[in-house]
C-alpha cells in the first residue's frame, strides 16, 4: 500500500526516561499514527534499534523530544520541557481534565489547573523512588516474575489476605516480602499489597493535605497498572480518567508543541535513529578518584584460625563461617555465653568466656529465614565443641537484632536485649573511653553517643535504607561480584557519578554505568 501524503509529513515525538522509551509517530493534525513503548534497561542504543522496525525514517520531516531526553542531538531536535509536553497531550486529548497525577518510573507529580483550565500548580515527589514505578518494577525480578503484567495479573486475581508490606522503600519492602512468604501468604497476595502501598505512598505526599480539581486525569507507565488505578479510585473516592495512550503523553506532548509553533518541516531524511542519538560513551568520565585508607589503619581481624561449615541438619542453604579467637586445651571444661544477634540480612553469634574474651564467632546470612539461620548457627556451634573434645557448659544467652524477640522466645533466652544497648556495652567493654558508635547493618544504620559508658544519644534511618548493607549485597550478586571484593576493587579505580539518595534510583544509575562499559 502506497504512502500517504500526511505520512510523508509526520513528526517523530520522543520521550527517553528512566526506564522507557516512548515514540509517537504524529500527522500535521496531531493525530498519532504509529506508537512504540519499551523498557529500555539502560541501553538505549538496543531500543531505538527495535524503534527502527516500526517507524521509516523517509516519512519524517521533524523530530521533537522531552528535556529528558538529553543523549538526542540538539542540532537535529527539537527539544520541549517534559511538563509542558504533558500538558500539551492532556489538553488536546483530554481537555476536560481539571488535574494530572502522572506517575512515572522514578518520579510522580500533580498538576492542578484552575477553574479556567489554566495552569495553577505542580506538585512533585522528592528523591526517594516510593510510589513510583521503578519500585514495582524491581519488586518484579525478587518475585521471580516476568515482567510488571504479569504482578499486575497476580495482583488482580488475588482474592484472599494480603500482608503488610513496608513499601517505603525497596529494601525494606524485600525482607517483608520473604518474611510473607514464609508466613504462607501467596505471591498474588504480595502483589497486591505493593499495588496498594504504591497507591497510599502517591496519595501521602500528593494529596495529604487537599483534593485537587475533579476529574482527574492519570499519565505515565503506571496509569496502565489496573491495580494501582482501583486503590487509587478507592482512597480518593473518584473515578480517574484515562486514556489509551496515556504512558506517551511526554512524546506527543512534545510533538505536538512543535506543532502548535508551525515550524516549517524542512527535510529531516536521516537515514537512521543513530543519527540523532549523540556518542553517550566518548569517553567514560569519573567523578570519584579512588579511594585509599589513610586517616588510620585498617581494623586487625586476624584470628588462631578460620573454615566454613556446611549444615546437614538444618538444611540452611548457606554455609556458615567459624573463626576461632582463643585456642583452648582439648579436652578441657569450660563455661561460654552465647550471644546471638539475628539481623535481616546476616545472623552472628559469638561465645565469651567467663571473662568476656570472645572464644569463636559465627556468621552466615539470614536469607530471610531466621529460625532456618539460628539453627545452622547452633550446629556450628555444637560442631565446634565436638573438635574440642571438650565438656561445655552454657551459662546464659542472649539475642539482639530485628529477630531478637522472635529467636528470643523460641530458644528461652536470657536476655533479649536491643542493638542500641548491645552495642553500647560492647563498646564499653571493648574501651571505656569511646564516646561515638557508627554502624552499618543491612538495612539499618545506626549513631550513637555514649558518655561514661550510657548512651546519651542514638539516631537511625527510618524508612529509607540508602547507604545500607542490603543494597550492597543484592548489586553483588546482579554484577556477579562478592561484596568481599567490594573494598579491595575499590581502592584501585576511580568512580564515576551515581545517585546515592534511593536504591532504586543507584540502580539504575548503574545500569547506565554499565552499558557506557
Amino acid at each position: 500500500m502506497p504512502e500517504s501524503i500526511t505520512e510523508r509529513n509526520s513528526i517523530l515525538g520522543i520521550d527517553i526516561g528512566s526506564v522507557s522509551l516512548s515514540i509517537v509517530q504524529l500527522d500535521q493534525e496531531g493525530k498519532v499514527l504509529r506508537k512504540f513503548y519499551q523498557f529500555h534497561k539502560g541501553n538505549i542504543h538496543s531500543a531505538f534499534a527495535d524503534a527502527a522496525k516500526i517507524f521509516d525514517l523517509r516519512e519524517i520531516r521533524a523530530i521533537a523530544c522531552t528535556s529528558s531526553s538529553v543523549c538526542l542531538s540538539k542540532d537535529l531536535v527539537h527539544n520541549y520541557n517534559t511538563q509542558v509536553g504533558i500538558i500539551a497531550a492532556v489538553k488536546h486529548y483530554c481537555p476536560e481534565a481539571a488535574s494530572v497525577l502522572h506517575i512515572g518510573a522514578e518520579k510522580f507529580m500533580l498538576i492542578r489547573f484552575n477553574d479556567d483550565g489554566e495552569y495553577q500548580s505542580t506538585k512533585t515527589s522528592t528523591s526517594c523512588a516510593a510510589g513510583t514505578g521503578s519500585f514495582l518494577d524491581q519488586q518484579t525480578g525478587r518475585l521471580n516474575l516476568s515482567g510488571i503484567e504479569d504482578l499486575c495479573e497476580r495482583a488482580q486475581r488475588s482474592t484472599a489476605n494480603i500482608p503488610a508490606i513496608a513499601s517505603r522503600c525497596a529494601v525494606f519492602s524485600n525482607t517483608d516480602i520473604i518474611h510473607a512468604q514464609q508466613r504462607g501468604f501467596s505471591v498474588d497476595s504480595i502483589c497486591n499489597s505493593l499495588c496498594k502501598g504504591l497507591a497510599e505512598n502517591i496519595i501521602n505526599t500528593v494529596f495529604n493535605r487537599e483534593l485537587p480539581l475533579l476529574p482527574i486525569l492519570i499519565t505515565g507507565g503506571v496509569s496502565k497498572n489496573p491495580v494501582v488505578r482501583s486503590y487509587l479510585e478507592s482512597q480518593l473516592k473518584t473515578i480517574l480518567l484515562i486514556h489509551e495512550d496515556s504512558p506517551l503523553f511526554g512524546a506527543i506532548g512534545a510533538g505536538l508543541l512543535f506543532l502548535k509553533e508551525k515550524k516549517s518541516l524542512p527535510l529531516l531524511n536521516p537515514d537512521s535513529f543513530g543519527d540523532i542519538l549523540i556518542n553517550d560513551n566518548p569517553g567514560k568520565e569519573y567523578f570519584h578518584k579512588p579511594l585509599s585508607l589513610t586517616l588510620s589503619t585498617y581494623p586487625d581481624f586476624s584470628n588462631e584460625g578460620s573454615y566454613r561449615f556446611t549444615p546437614s541438619v538444618s538444611m540452611h542453604h548457606v554455609n556458615a563461617e567459624v573463626d576461632v579467637y582463643q585456642k583452648r586445651p582439648h579436652g578441657a571444661d569450660y563455661k561460654v555465653y552465647i550471644g546471638i544477634d539475628i539481623g535481616s540480612t546476616s545472623t552472628k553469634a559469638v561465645l565469651i568466656d567467663e571473662g568476656g574474651k570472645a572464644v569463636a564467632g559465627f556468621y552466615t546470612y539470614t536469607s530471610g529465614k531466621p529460625l532456618s539461620a539460628v539453627k545452622s548457627i547452633f550446629e556450628a556451634i555444637d560442631d565446634f565443641f565436638r573438635n574440642q573434645y571438650s565438656v561445655i557448659t552454657i551459662a546464659g544467652v542472649g539475642t539482639t537484632g530485628s529477630g531478637r524477640k522472635f529467636i528470643g522466645k523460641i530458644i528461652n533466652a536470657d536476655l533479649i536485649i536491643d542493638e542500641i544497648t548491645s552495642h553500647a556495652r560492647a563498646a564499653y567493654e571493648l574501651n571505656p573511653l569511646t564516646d561515638t558508635i557508627i554502624e552499618i547493618g543491612g538495612q539499618d544504620a545506626k549513631f550513637t553517643v555514649m558518655k561514661n559508658g550510657s548512651v546519651v544519644f542514638s539516631q537511625m534511618n527510618t524508612v529509607c535504607a540508602a547507604g545500607t548493607g542490603s543494597f550492597l549485597y543484592e548489586q553483588a550478586r546482579k554484577l556477579g561480584c562478592s561484596v568481599s571484593d567490594y573494598s579491595r576493587i575499590d581502592e584501585t579505580v576511580s568512580a564515576p557519578l551515581a545517585s546515592d539518595r534511593c536504591t532504586v534510583i543507584m540502580e539504575r544509575d548503574i545500569n547506565k554505568h554499565y552499558h557506557k562499559g
